[in-house]
């Protein structure tokens, strides 16, 4: 599905997107590792777009995310930032913490620096 994604104000990305993730943690489900390099507490939003369009595509991708080397594959495009707008070409349903949402065009996220506190073990 076309996306366009801006990242701190700037166009990131504009193309077929199959999955746009974005989060500040590394795991995601079943311990998969989605954002190598992903921390809690660095005031910083994960980006992630994945453009894999088929079952040979997407076994690759994960794949690679399963072995903690998502940025390298050719399907996955991965930068971080503090605001960021997605806007579909037509409404796509999304999820917010594991919970399903009826569908949008727009999506956006911002990092509030002290909103939360989270603790890391050491």
């Amino acid at each position: 599905m076309r996306t366009r994604i801006r990242v701190d104000g700037a166009d990131w990305f504009d193309g077929e997107a199959s999955c746009v993730l974005f989060g500040n943690v590394g795991t995601i489900t079943g311990g998969i590792p989605a954002f190598d390099d992903a921390r809690p507490d660095d005031g910083a939003l994960e980006i992630g777009v994945c453009t894999a369009s088929g079952p040979i595509d997407w076994a690759r991708t994960l794949g690679r995310m399963a072995a903690g080397r998502s940025e390298e594959s050719p399907f996955v495009r991965i930068t971080r930032g503090r605001k960021v707008r997605v806007r579909f070409a037509a409404p796509k349903t999304y999820e917010l913490d594991g919970g399903a949402r009826s569908g949008a065009r727009r999506l956006k996220a911002k990092v509030v620096t002290g909103a939360l506190v989270v603790c890391c073990p050491g």
